[in-house]
C-alpha cells in the first residue's frame, strides 16, 4: 500500500495544485486544478 503522510497537496494562486514531498524541499509535481 501506499503512504501518502509526507505528500502535502497546496492550490495556489494561479490555480495549480503542487504536490510537495515534505521530505524534499521543492514540489514533486504541479498541475492545472481543471483538467481539459
Amino acid at each position: 500500500t501506499l503512504r501518502s503522510g509526507h505528500l502535502l497537496a497546496v492550490a495556489d494562486e494561479d490555480g495549480f495544485i503542487a504536490l510537495y514531498d515534505t521530505r524534499r524541499p521543492l514540489p514533486s509535481s504541479r498541475f492545472p486544478i481543471e483538467q481539459p
